[in-house]
């Protein structure tokens, strides 16, 4: 498995890291871009935890608005 960085328990979506870093390496994704969309995941969690939502929350438009904060390079802004 891809090494990666710790996710804190305090997240929202840690629970969520290694599955999904799992699915990104059996899907052929090289260790780098696994870390980006890892970052990526502790951003959307953070951006939940500011705006007082939980994964339940995660819907169509909740997602259009978490992209329009992090704009087309997944960086947030």
């Amino acid at each position: 498995m891809t090494k990666q960085q710790p996710v804190s328990a305090t997240n929202l979506l840690a629970l969520y890291a290694d599955g999904f870093s799992k699915h990104l390496e059996d899907r052929g994704y090289l260790p780098g871009p696994i870390q980006f969309r890892l970052r990526q995941l502790a951003v959307l969690d953070r951006w939940l935890r500011d705006h007082g939502l939980t994964v339940g929350d995660l819907d169509a438009e909740c997602v259009n608005r978490w992209s329009r904060h992090v704009g087309p390079t997944g960086d947030r802004r």
